[in-house]
């Protein structure tokens, strides 16, 4: 038995000098490489998009919903504010924005954005501040510790044409470090919720703002009561993007599995018309047809194991550098904020299956060739 499968092994995989074919390796080499671009392709995107969702998370909160009583601390301790579109003047230059008002801003500065400030500078006094964004402060040449003007003109007096306005203190720019699908660096503020201010003595709009590093898990008939809406409902077009750009992106890798797969029939074939009189000696030796397609069958599992394997151990490696070095980003993606790639095992079972039934499938023309040829005739008409 055992010179059997020797037998068959060497049929497989080496010429009729005994020497080792590389041909005969290459749908293995192409599962590693269709392995390698769909787990890096996979992994990197899961990074981006990961640290795309994290910065949403930290400028749009996990969840915001409306103050409708006091009984909302029940899951967690929330920051409540409010949201509104303003006007900031800085050195005569009117600029839109959107300022999120919150109570207990120094917890949210501590437990909440500090990650990204990149410039801090706290008021001597009970100042009413304010955090901008990076781009913004650049745009209008604004610095920490600076004064800026914001004005209400969605409260003006009609009869009196007068427009509420605040002084507040610029306490803190922060900065996602890098070009993002996002505009929070140059179009959003977050303000301290002094009554003092009087561009927010005219708005009574309360929000809860639910923070996902603070909020226990929220049931369903919380988020109904209060309204609650989490980021990912408002960036449906931006998630939905991002999974089609992995989908598009990965589908290269299994596109090279595929050519694996009929590459592997084309040899095949290729191997029986070369190798009769080896078939002929191996049904002689007592291999049927059935064992023989079992062989095939085996053969075509376990080179897509082994190179879905040997794809993800260099994926391992390469992660694992990446970890440390941030190699994919500082070499790909410049601009984008720092991320690394996403180590994710779950991939895995999926690639096998695809590359496995792919091969299995390829090996049919090989196998129903050999069932429906005449091998002794064959050899005969040789010899």
């Amino acid at each position: 038995m055992n010179n059997k499968f020797l037998y068959i092994y060497q049929f497989l995989y080496k010429t009729a000098t005994g020497k080792y074919s590389l041909s005969s390796f290459f749908p293995l080499f192409s599962i590693i490489a269709g392995t390698l671009i769909i787990l890096l392709v996979l992994g990197t995107m899961d990074g981006m998009e990961k640290t795309i969702f994290k910065t949403i998370e930290t400028a749009h909160f996990t969840y915001r919903g409306d103050l409708i009583d006091n009984n909302h601390s029940k899951y967690s301790t929330p920051y409540i504010g409010r949201i509104r579109q303003y006007i900031i003047v800085k050195d005569n230059r009117p600029t839109v924005v959107e300022i999120i008002s919150i109570d207990q801003f120094q917890r949210f500065k501590k437990n909440h954005i500090k990650d990204y400030l990149q410039e801090e500078n706290s008021p001597d006094n009970f100042q009413p501040e304010v955090i901008i964004g990076k781009e913004l402060a650049n745009r209008l040449k604004i610095k920490t510790a600076d004064s800026i003007h914001i004005m209400s003109p969605l409260d003006v007096n009609l009869m009196t044409s007068y427009i509420p306005a605040s002084d507040v203190y610029v306490s803190g720019i922060f900065s996602y470090g890098g070009e993002l699908p996002l505009d929070y660096e140059s179009s959003h503020i977050f303000m301290s919720d002094n009554p003092e201010l009087k561009i927010l003595q005219y708005s009574n709009n309360n929000k809860l703002f639910f923070s996902s590093k603070e909020a226990k898990n929220i049931p369903e008939d919380f988020i109904k009561k209060y309204n609650l809406e989490h980021w990912s409902d408002t960036h449906k077009e931006l998630a939905g993007a991002l999974k089609i750009e992995k989908l598009l992106y990965s589908s290269f890798g299994y596109f090279i599995i595929l050519i694996a797969a009929l590459s592997s029939s084309a040899l095949m074939s290729l191997f029986i018309i070369r190798k009769t009189k080896q078939l002929t000696l191996l049904r002689i030796s007592g291999c049927n047809d059935s064992f023989m397609m079992f062989i095939f069958i085996m053969n075509a599992i376990t080179t897509s194991v082994i190179g879905v394997l040997c794809g993800y151990l260099i994926y391992s490696i390469i992660s694992l550098f990446d970890s440390k070095y941030y190699w994919i980003k500082n070499t790909f993606f410049i601009n984008f904020p720092e991320f690394s790639i996403n180590f994710n095992f779950g991939y895995i079972p999926l690639i096998i299956l695809v590359s496995s039934v792919s091969m299995v499938i390829a090996t049919t023309y090989p196998i129903l060739k050999i069932k429906n040829s005449n091998l002794m005739n064959s050899l005969n008409n040789k010899l």
